[in-house]
């Protein structure tokens, strides 16, 4: 008796599980975002010898996160941290490894991406939403980090849907693409 249910829990585990397209797209974007966030988490709480940002460079990251839609300015995030525009500037390059306007033009660039990936909203719409202000500075910020134009990068987007897509209602989970560049 034992055998045949321990045969029937491995022959339950075998089998291929099938998700939706819209199901298995938000599990991996569900995935990325704990990542992320286990990602961070860890760069706070790192043991050892991994250096930690001082936990001012950790408020002013958090605090540009939160705002990175409004204008902001290099003083705006020293105040933020606590210090002189100077001494931020220098420690926060020295911590993160990028300058300040490169991480808050990286950090844009990233909810751009998400934004895009979503047909219903307009380029110039996106730009707006996460505080870029002319569409030529969008542009060239998008292509910078990215490597391509917004609309370019919306176009292998669709692309890449449409080849995902198939006539039936499921992907087969272990054959599915990953749609991890789609949802950076």
């Amino acid at each position: 008796m034992r055998c045949a249910a321990v045969e029937q829990i491995n022959a339950g585990l075998w089998r291929t599980s099938y998700f939706s397209p819209a199901r298995y797209a938000s599990q991996v974007q569900l995935l990325e975002i704990f990542s992320r966030q286990l990602a961070e988490w860890y760069a706070q709480h790192a043991p050892g010898e991994l250096a930690r940002e001082p936990l001012a460079i950790l408020r002013a990251k958090e605090w540009i996160e939160a705002h990175y839609h409004e204008p902001i300015t290099l003083a705006d995030a020293a105040k933020v941290a606590q210090t002189s525009s100077w001494n931020f500037s220098r420690s926060f390059h020295r911590a993160v490894g990028l300058g300040f306007r490169e991480f808050l033009g990286r950090t844009r660039i990233a909810h751009a991406r998400q934004m895009l990936a979503h047909p219903q909203v307009t380029v110039a719409n996106t730009l707006y939403a996460v505080g870029f202000t002319s569409l030529a500075q969008f542009n060239r910020s998008f292509r910078k980090f990215v490597g391509n134009s917004p609309g370019r990068f919306r176009a292998a987007l669709v692309k890449q849907r449409q080849a995902t897509s198939r006539p039936a209602d499921a992907i087969p989970f272990s054959a599915a693409p990953s749609l991890r560049a789609a949802t950076l």
